[in-house]
């Protein structure tokens, strides 16, 4: 009998079998599976759209996958589907693959790996990446994962997240909005660095460290509500935040925006209510007149 396509039904290797045999062993995985099954995966699998490629390992030059890691993509797809059976996106996994549009990431991958000594990450410089499905198995997203994939513009995390990494959505010029996981327990260093299209951002409760830079150089982020007072925040976690004016925080974390224009207002109010309490001239501290004018600058007091 001539030898037919088909896939194996465990790991989606490509195969070629004979259609008259019933069972057979998968060489890639060692898994047996029923023949006309795996035929009719193969039959099913490939009707797609050519715009769309589902990732299999095997043979498959374009994917490079190995104990569950997809550890390279090397086609040009403009949508990829990851299929069952990855557990982890490998740390360059789509580097630079300027076609990729979309990608969606299936159930059962906990961790978008760390990128290397290069900073490079799994998605960097994917400039036209515009939208990422994350699965409800994802637990970390790694170093440098996003970086510089300035075409997201909004993304939500599943409730699985828990941990935001050192510059993983690092210089997302296009990123306005991002949804966090309410199980997210750390925001890394620099990890939202140099976004300047992010206006706003709510910290869940369950956030317990934001680190240093996590946030710096936002330059056009107005809000940020962080509602735990027991959330330990780095000082500089908002550095050059400079339009930062209306932070919805408890009081013991008012101190980490007093270089924001949202703490130097709360600071000039604070001044002028204690120059107000002296009988002092609120604007620079002089001495006022009997009639409110002050002595130094001029200025007549409210």
């Amino acid at each position: 009998m001539p030898l037919v396509d088909a896939k194996c039904t465990s790991c989606g290797a490509p195969l070629q079998v004979d259609s008259s045999i019933k069972e057979l062993f998968c060489q890639f995985c060692g898994s047996k599976f029923i023949v006309e099954q795996a035929i009719n995966h193969y039959n099913v699998t490939n009707n797609i759209s050519a715009a769309v490629v589902n990732v299999y390992g095997g043979m498959k030059q374009d994917f490079e996958i190995r104990g569950g890691v997809l550890e390279r993509y090397n086609g040009s797809a403009t949508n990829v589907v990851v299929p069952d059976g990855v557990v982890a996106i490998g740390g360059g996994a789509f580097r630079n693959c300027k076609s990729l549009r979309s990608v969606v990431i299936p159930e059962g991958v906990t961790e978008i790996m760390d990128g290397g000594n290069v900073n490079w990450g799994a998605f960097y410089q994917c400039t036209n990446l515009t939208k990422v499905t994350l699965p409800n198995s994802m637990r970390r997203i790694g170093t440098y994962a996003f970086r510089e994939s300035n075409g997201l513009a909004n993304i939500t995390l599943p409730n699985s997240v828990q941990e935001i990494a050192s510059s993983a959505f690092a210089d997302c010029k296009g990123l306005t909005k991002i949804a966090f996981s309410n199980s997210l327990q750390e925001i890394g260093p620099n990890a939202f660095q140099n976004c300047p299209s992010l206006a706003s951002i709510i910290i869940p409760d369950s956030v317990i460290k934001i680190w240093y830079g996590a946030f710096n150089s936002c330059t056009s982020l107005s809000s940020v509500t962080i509602s735990n007072p027991a959330t330990e925040i780095d000082q500089y976690a908002f550095s050059y935040c400079k339009s930062l004016v209306n932070v919805n925080c408890p009081p013991e974390l008012e101190r980490v925006f007093r270089d924001t224009p949202y703490g130097q207002r709360r600071e000039q109010v604070k001044t002028q209510a204690e120059r107000e309490k002296k009988g002092l001239c609120v604007y620079c501290g002089g001495e006022r007149t009997m009639f409110g004018k002050c002595k130094r600058c001029g200025k007549k007091n409210p």
